[in-house]
């Protein structure tokens, strides 16, 4: 009896953190995380209102296939939900949207067969003398296979870090925060 308790708190309290962190990714408009995170809320806890902030996270983050299946499923949890009416508009535009994107969404292009291969003359003959030419290009390197850029970009993290440390060697402990800035004590 004793570990069904401390497995349906151990469940709450697994529910409360992932719904804690979908909020805060929804706040920060993080929608697709989001509703990740009510996921596997509900999960834990299967309460209808976290299949609402599911197809709510979807929908803002317009996924409207995955927030129409949220929605109907909230629904179904919750028939007499308050907010009904808001639920069944919020399903009819996710389904004229999923309708739109079967209809405008290219056919499948079927898969090209690889090339024929030319087949090689029976014989070949070689020039008598080497043939003489301009060697091709030498290829540049792209921006980030270059050394000097690593250099600098290392050289700008070193300046950074020794800044830092400084600053925060140098900062006494009771100093205000600077104007316009928030406190945050944890």
């Amino acid at each position: 009896m004793f570990a069904a308790l401390g497995a349906r708190a151990e469940d709450a309290s697994m529910a409360r953190e992932h719904y804690q962190n979908g909020v805060a990714l929804f706040d920060l408009g993080q929608y697709h995380n989001a509703a990740k995170e009510y996921e596997e809320a509900y999960k834990y806890k299967s309460d209808p209102a976290l299949l609402f902030n599911i197809g709510q996270a979807y929908r803002n983050g317009n996924e409207p296939a995955e927030a129409l299946r949220a929605y109907r499923s909230y629904l179904r949890r919750a028939p007499e939900a308050p907010n009904r009416r808001e639920v069944e508009a919020h399903i009819e535009r996710m389904q004229k949207l999923v309708d739109e994107q079967k209809v405008t969404a290219p056919p499948p292009q079927p898969e090209p067969s690889p090339p024929a291969t030319a087949t090689p003359p029976a014989t070949t003959t070689l020039p008598s003398s080497p043939v003489v030419g301009t060697p091709p290009p030498a290829e540049k390197a792209p921006l980030y296979k270059r050394w000097w850029l690593w250099t600098a970009v290392g050289g700008v993290v070193v300046a950074g870090v020794v800044i830092g440390v400084a600053v925060a060697a140098t900062t006494p402990k009771d100093a205000p925060a600077p104007a316009g800035a928030f406190g945050v004590t944890f």
